[in-house]
């Protein structure tokens, strides 16, 4: 095996295991969490800024006190969500359905 089918097989392994651990990574900024489950998590007061939440599951989440500035929330579930007193939240695209927002 040549020195370049190594280099192909280790890029190729990397990448699949950051798009899987993305998931389990702790709330900060700039997390990328598009895609993933986090429905009924206790958000409160996480540092979230610029974080890719696009298509997450936030449904009942606790997000008070979340600081949200420039956090991608395009098609994310934030149904039931908890979102008082967030900070720089852009609910353009979210999916908002009795949410708490204020």
């Amino acid at each position: 095996m040549g020195p370049t089918r190594l280099i192909l097989i280790a890029v190729f392994s990397t990448r699949l295991y950051a798009a899987h651990a993305a998931c389990s990574d702790p709330t900060a900024s700039r997390v990328d969490w598009h895609g993933c489950d986090k429905h009924s998590a206790n958000l409160k007061h996480a540092i979230m800024e610029y974080a890719n939440l696009q298509n997450a599951n936030l449904q009942g989440a606790d997000l008070r006190g979340a600081h949200l500035q420039g956090a991608n929330l395009q098609g994310a579930n934030l149904s039931y969500a908890d979102l008082r007193d967030a900070t720089g939240v852009n609910l353009d695209g979210a999916d908002t359905v009795f949410g708490v927002i204020r």
